[in-house]
């Protein structure tokens, strides 16, 4: 095998090389844009779940609230549902 064979072929397997690598960068990037995408979802998704608890706290002593919140029974959690969606 000659020098000059020997370049030409490295010359190819490096130009493969940063192809493939070009390729997994590209698809680390999406990847991560994903991920940050998914992480400001959550992060949106936790401040509404906060905020409703915060107003389940708030009306945590309406009577149609606590006739259901102490009953753990299936009959009482039934009735409970029912009681707030009586058309389903």
């Amino acid at each position: 095998m000659s020098v000059i064979h020997f370049r030409k072929s490295m010359r190819k397997w490096y130009l493969e090389l940063h192809d493939v690598n070009t390729d997994l960068i590209r698809g680390y990037n999406i990847r991560c844009k994903n991920h940050q995408e998914l992480l400001d979802a959550l992060k949106q998704l936790n401040v509404i779940i906060q905020k409703a608890a915060q107003l389940r706290g708030k009306y945590s002593l309406c009577p149609r609230v606590q006739f259901c919140q102490p009953k753990r029974h299936f009959q009482y959690t039934f009735w409970c549902w029912y009681y707030f969606c009586p058309y389903l």
